[in-house]
């Protein structure tokens, strides 16, 4: 039997019979990868009643009919079927509310970087609140200060907390910080700036980048 190169769909020969079987076989897979999205991602096992139409993301060590299918996607259709993923495949997740795509060997979030950028000129002692109110989930990844004189210290805070990793030691020469813990943004939450040991520091830059999924 000849199959097409990606999805592996059956050719109809011309001197099949029953070409409809093939034909609406090949439609039943469409469908499925054009509906709304996977369902899930995170399920191991198959869900006991299964709706016609249903796809998933199968996830790590999986069992029972989806045994050795981790990372394929499941359709259910009287049984289920799987497609192996090709890379750049794109899936919207509903319980997540989240895009994946697939690299060639696992399924990532479709994320974006972005930027705070911002200046003091005469800085003082206190917090500065550098985004009120978040409008998305957000993960900060690094940190950015340069002043053009003097010295100071930079904490940045989601909230109240503290971020993971070093604070800032703001000076004339441009320091960048990983944030690793303690990172994570939600909706509404407020990032802030605390100054403190304060030598004149005049002029400080900033820049707060992180990540959003789409």
């Amino acid at each position: 039997m000849v199959t097409s190169t990606n999805l592996a769909f059956t050719f109809i020969e011309q001197s099949q019979s029953q070409k409809e079987v093939t034909a609406n076989a090949a439609l039943t897979t469409i469908d499925a990868l054009l509906n709304t999205g996977a369902i899930d991602k995170d399920l191991a096992t198959p869900p006991g009643s299964p709706a016609t139409g249903d796809l998933y993301i199968v996830a790590a060590s999986p069992t029972g009919a989806w045994s050795g299918k981790a990372n394929n996607i499941a359709y259910y259709n009287q049984v289920w079927k799987f497609v192996v993923p090709k890379e750049g495949m794109r899936l919207w997740v509903r319980d997540e509310d989240k895009i994946y795509v697939w690299n060639g060997s696992a399924w990532g979030l479709i994320a974006i970087t972005e930027f705070v950028v911002g200046r003091i000129d005469t800085v003082a002692n206190k917090d500065y609140t550098l985004v009120v109110d978040m409008p998305y989930e957000a993960v900060i990844t690094e940190t950015t200060t340069q002043s053009v004189s003097g010295t100071c210290t930079a904490t940045f805070k989601i909230n109240t907390t503290a971020m993971g990793g070093t604070v800032n030691s703001v000076s004339s020469t441009k320091q960048s910080r990983t944030q690793s813990s303690a990172n994570a943004a939600a909706i509404g939450d407020k990032i802030v700036m605390t100054v403190s040991s304060n030598s004149s520091c005049l002029d400080l830059a900033y820049r707060v980048a992180y990540t959003r999924s789409l």
